[in-house]
């Protein structure tokens, strides 16, 4: 039987590769949630770990930058910056606290309590970030900030996440540092109070305490008196700061003068500052400094500060304190904030301190500048300044009239219904006296 024909080869087509089914956004969702679930557990253990090791704030702040590879500054309640990790990017600059939108967000942290998402700020960020609280119960004991650049990606929400980790260990960190600098100043307050107070007629003891403290005799010292005078109604919040701000003051100024000997008690810091025998102005200039330093970052706190003589030996720290003390006090009563007060400055007006009550001050001035105070009001006049240029220029027509800019006859007028209005002889030594220690009472020493 004949064989039948076989058909043809059939040819193979190429094989070409089956896509596959893309998976449903459900699933997407799902595992870009596991992704940065298993981010966030690494994130957690770290940091946690770097807490049980006993790492301070600032290594925690930089490996929490390094773990989200975003720069992070951790700032401190007046949001003056604790620790920076850049991870090689251009910072932030610090925001400042009475800028509207600094008082607005830290309004909106402290009502919420949990980490925001910020969007950029001019003068802050140009780029969106997140910021955190670092809470200790119902303290706030600072702020963590971190950028979110584009390299972030979609992981902003795991920053916003990771970032109240890194705060509670933050604080954490940040409470264990606070002991160990408590009980170390403890220390150094309990040495400096036998030194300041006790008035120890041991020398070898005070010797022994102020090298304990680091006291170093070939050295010269000037003892300084910091206090807040910030009253209650002023700002109740800064007032719960009190110690922290005498802290971070003493802190600025460790860093301006070298080899200071501070220590923050509970309502002043007391200062021991080195000075070279060619700059005697450099402790007034440090302690200005670390004032301004201060205030750029918490412009309410409103510090002064007394200055005592030289100290050539242990034995003089008491005394030079004593008088530092005064000096702050004086500082104080007359409203002379945000700069040092130096006791040697006070010349004759050391006799105001003596009176307790600020009010017989107010009242005395009233009685003596008073009647010129309020006729200057109603005519715009200006009798008061003219009265105080008279007495800087020890009396002279012409002194007066080229500080005040007017002709010497105008000066000559203005002193005669000087003594009219006032009923002040200005030929009276004792009058004269009255109406100088009027206006130093007014103008603050």
């Amino acid at each position: 039987m004949p064989s039948r024909p076989q058909p043809a080869p059939r040819k193979q087509a190429a094989l070409q590769p089956t896509k596959a089914p893309a998976a449903p956004p459900e699933t997407a969702r799902l595992a870009a949630q596991n992704a940065t679930l298993r981010s966030l557990v690494e994130i957690y253990d770290r940091l946690t770990g770097a807490a049980l090791a006993g790492s301070n704030a600032a290594a925690i702040t930089s490996l929490f930058a390094e773990l989200i590879a975003q720069p992070v500054t951790l700032f401190d309640p007046a949001l003056a910056p604790i620790a920076r990790a850049d991870q090689g990017r251009a910072r932030a600059p610090t925001p400042l606290v009475d800028d509207p939108s600094v008082k607005q967000i830290l309004a909106s942290v402290e009502a919420e309590r949990r980490p925001l998402k910020l969007p950029a700020l001019p003068g802050w960020s140009d780029l969106p970030s997140v910021f955190a609280p670092v809470l200790a119960g119902d303290e706030t004991l600072g702020y963590l900030m971190t950028l979110v650049d584009g390299s972030a990606g979609d992981r902003s929400e795991l920053v916003l996440l990771a970032s109240q980790q890194a705060a509670t260990v933050c604080a954490l960190a940040i409470i264990r540092d606070r002991a160990a600098a408590d009980t170390a100043n403890r220390l150094r307050e309990d040495l400096l109070a036998g030194l300041l107070l006790t008035h120890q007629t041991d020398e070898a003891e005070t010797r022994r305490r102020a090298s304990l403290l680091g006291y170093v005799e070939s050295r010269r010292y000037r003892v300084v008196a910091c206090a807040l005078a910030t009253a209650p109604e002023d700002d109740p919040r800064l007032l719960g700061m009190r110690r922290r701000l005498l802290e971070a003051l003493g802190d600025t100024l460790r860093t301006i003068a070298k080899d200071a000997i501070v220590v923050a008690r509970t309502n002043e810091l007391v200062a021991l500052v080195p000075e070279e025998v060619a700059e005697p102005q450099a402790t007034p200039g440090a302690l200005n400094s670390a004032i301004d330093r201060l205030r750029r970052s918490y412009p309410q706190a409103a510090l002064a500060a007394g200055l005592g003589a030289l100290c050539t030996d242990p034995t003089e720290i008491a005394g030079a304190y004593g008088q530092a003390r005064r000096a702050l006090t004086a500082a104080l009563r007359f409203g002379r904030l945000g700069r040092v007060t130096s006791f040697e400055d006070l010349g004759v007006f050391r006799l105001l301190l003596g009176v307790q009550d600020p009010g017989e001050l107010r009242a005395f001035a009233e009685r003596v500048l008073g009647p010129l105070t309020e006729y200057d009001r109603k005519h715009g006049s200006d009798l008061v300044s003219t009265l105080r240029a008279h007495l800087r220029h020890n009396g002279s027509l012409q002194g007066a009239a080229r500080e005040l800019g007017v002709h010497v006859n105008t000066v000559g007028y203005r002193l005669q219904r000087i003594e009219e209005i006032g009923g002040l002889d200005l030929g009276n030594a004792d009058d004269r006296l009255g109406a100088q220690l009027a206006l130093k009472i007014v103008d603050g020493i």
